[in-house]
């Protein structure tokens, strides 16, 4: 697999992840081209109408495909059975792979509150089902990733706020 389609399943898995505002090393030192009180209000905004698994997720080309890579504590994804070190290999049918990058776009951006999805994993090798019920983004997960987001992509701006 290659990693070329990472960045988008990262963008697309904001509802998942934080990779796209926060913890994408690629970006790290880059200046966000919004005003800080923009980034917030539109991070709250768009999180406060997305459902949330509680998962992280990375490419590996060491396992073939997309690894869990941290499953938050009491999150939706827990609770459903995810793990982590679980190989992705489908959300709602489709297959992790390049070829599905912008079916798996449309599948994430339609991840509301009280929606269930099902991914398709390998564990032990053995593939399952294990479907998740989303759940609306806790106040603390988002306060976290919008400080992160503003610590590492508004720099000097961010300074003068707190001044």
């Amino acid at each position: 697999m290659r990693k070329t389609w990472l960045p988008l399943m990262a963008a697309t898995a904001i509802l998942v992840a934080p990779s796209v505002f926060a913890g994408d090393e690629s970006k790290k030192g880059q200046q966000c081209s919004n005003e800080v009180e923009e980034c917030v209000r539109a991070m709250k905004e768009q999180f406060s109408e997305r459902g949330w698994v509680g998962i992280n997720m990375e490419a590996s080309e060491e396992a073939g495909g997309v690894v869990l890579t941290w499953v938050s504590p009491n999150s939706p994804g827990e609770d459903a059975g995810l793990k982590k070190g679980d190989l992705l290999t489908s959300l709602n049918g489709v297959p992790y792979d390049e070829a599905n990058k912008e079916k798996l776009k449309q599948e994430y951006e339609a991840f509301r509150p009280s929606r269930t999805v099902t991914f398709g994993i390998e564990r032990d090798g053995k593939g399952q089902d294990i479907t998740v019920t989303l759940e609306p983004m806790p106040e603390e997960i988002l306060a976290k990733w919008i400080g992160e987001h503003v610590l590492h992509y508004h720099g000097e701006e961010y300074s003068e706020h707190v001044d």
